[in-house]
């Protein structure tokens, strides 16, 4: 990591890839299938639940413990 770079950035992106990571399992269940729309579905499925695991449910205006 560089010099001066901040330790939350790195947080960060190692959550979004592991919210990646979870889409990707996800849809990789469906691979061969056919239903394209049902792999997207499920993607889109386990990426908002491993980030509710994080900041809460989407559409939620702050994550817990932040105020606004």
């Amino acid at each position: 990591m560089t010099e001066g770079k901040n330790p939350l950035d790195r947080v960060l992106v190692l959550e979004m890839v592991r919210v990646t990571e979870a889409a990707a399992i996800a849809a990789a269940n469906l691979v061969g299938r056919g239903d394209e729309k049902a792999a997207d579905h499920a993607a889109v499925e386990a990426m908002r639940a491993r980030m509710a695991e994080k900041c809460g449910p989407l559409g939620d205006p702050a994550p817990k413990g932040w105020t606004v």
